[in-house]
């Protein structure tokens, strides 16, 4: 997926509200995580996560926690840690990602399930204890990895979300709401819940939109309710496909759903002023729960059959297939942001200089203008390109620049000048006589 400088910073901005990591945010001096997918397997033996490396699309690191802990939920925050909810043991772990250890074990609530992140605050969903525990992943801070705060929600808390206004959804499966949570610090109603929106049966996953609504998968009627956050109210119902469970926002515009006792996954237009299923993807056997880098590529974790499908939001194919563990749950993202792209025109104005960072690394990113190839650069070990090409073809002219490997791409106005034409000598006529 294409994207801009301007709109990389707007990404990177939302990855922080809705508890994506950011490389570069965490604290001085930490090591920087690498850009990876955390996959929770629930029936493996040891509570392994896996770790999957989303340039070769390789499961490169599998976390063993030891003991039938059934990590059921994760979410990265932008210091990069991954919280991993482990419903066995009533116990949040803290996986470091550069290192991929275990750091800390956190007691929470009873069968803690979905978890969530804004920026280094965490949220995990008690199933059997119908709260949320808030826990502070701030690094520094004195009441690091504790529980600040215990809210009450509705029974059977599934999933939980976080919206970038300061807002955290809770879905309640035996209740069949979402309980509305204000966190924002300062606030009179401060980490209480301030609204309770019925919605379809069994909720399942919550997802929020930078459009401003809020996804509600309900499983036991097929369906996908829409809320409109500014007003809490269910403006509309959407069917889906069997036994909706996770669902997702995607950056090509799009939200995907994971209709669990099928192979498929519904695609919702969330461009649209009346949101509506336009593409259904096959994926694995009993799709539970996913998650979009900040590209757009999306990740679903098969539970019966140990995969994980790659989609590719911008043709909704699927384009890689991933072997984790046993009953793969959930899908977090951690370390990931969207590249960058820069350029600078120097000399006869046909000569440009490109700088570009977050790019697979030792990837060879390829630099064009419309449609002329300028040329290709390699990314370093950090992601990052630097290259310079003259006479840039006379075909190029000023419009974008676009440096783009795989699925990662940005862009960038250039302005170049303008070819002199190159007209003929006038040759005179020659007369015989």
């Amino acid at each position: 997926m294409q994207i801009s400088s301007q709109v990389s910073k707007v990404l990177v901005a939302l990855a922080l509200l809705l508890g994506l990591s950011v490389v570069g945010a965490s604290p001085s001096g930490a090591a920087a995580a690498p850009c990876a997918v955390y996959v929770p397997n629930i029936n493996a033996t040891f509570g392994d996560v896996s770790v999957i490396d989303p340039s070769t699309n390789t499961v490169t690191a599998t976390v063993n926690q030891g003991g039938t802990k059934a990590p059921a939920g994760a979410a990265a925050t932008s210091a990069g840690a991954v919280y991993v909810s482990n419903l066995n043991n009533n116990a949040v772990a803290v996986i470091d990602a550069a290192t991929n250890t275990v750091t800390a074990t956190i007691p929470v609530g009873s069968q803690p399930m979905g978890v969530a992140a804004s920026a280094n605050t965490v949220y995990v969903a008690n199933y059997g204890g119908g709260t949320v525990s808030v826990i502070d992943g701030a690094p520094g801070s004195p009441s690091l990895n504790t529980v600040v705060a215990t809210i009450p929600v509705g029974s059977g808390a599934n999933s939980v979300a976080v919206a970038p206004s300061g807002t955290v959804y809770v879905s309640n499966q035996f209740d069949n709401t979402v309980s509305v949570i204000d966190v924002v610090v300062g606030s009179a109603t401060f980490n209480t819940v301030v609204a309770t929106i019925p919605v379809g049966l069994e909720p399942i996953g919550v997802a929020v939109s930078p459009s401003g609504r809020v996804y509600v998968a309900n499983k036991s009627d097929d369906s996908v309710s829409v809320i409109t956050a500014a007003t809490n109210q269910l403006t509309a119902t959407i069917p889906v496909g069997d036994a909706p469970a996770g669902v997702a926002w995607s950056s090509s515009g799009r939200i995907y759903v994971a209709n669990n006792w099928t192979t498929t996954v519904s695609v919702i237009d969330d461009t649209s002023a009346t949101p509506t299923v336009t593409a259904t993807v096959t994926v694995g056997n009993r799709p539970y729960g996913l998650a979009a880098l900040p590209s757009g590529t999306v990740y679903v974790a098969n539970s019966f059959d140990d995969t994980v499908s790659v989609i590719d939001s911008a043709t909704n194919a699927v384009t890689a297939t991933v072997t984790v563990g046993d009953f793969p749950n959930a899908v977090a993202v951690s370390g990931c942001v969207p590249p960058t792209v820069s350029v600078t025109v120097s000399g006869d104005g046909r000569t440009i200089s490109v700088s570009g960072s977050n790019f697979p690394p030792s990837a060879t990113v390829t630099i064009s203008i419309g449609s002329v190839v300028v040329g290709t650069a390699t990314a370093d070990a950090n992601g990052a390109i630097s290259a310079t090409f003259g006479n840039v073809d006379c075909a190029a002219s000023s419009g974008v620049l676009t440096a783009t490997s795989g699925a990662d791409s940005a862009s960038t106005p250039v302005t170049l000048t303008a070819c002199t034409p190159v007209v003929p000598p006038v040759v005179p006529p020659v007369f015989a006589g």
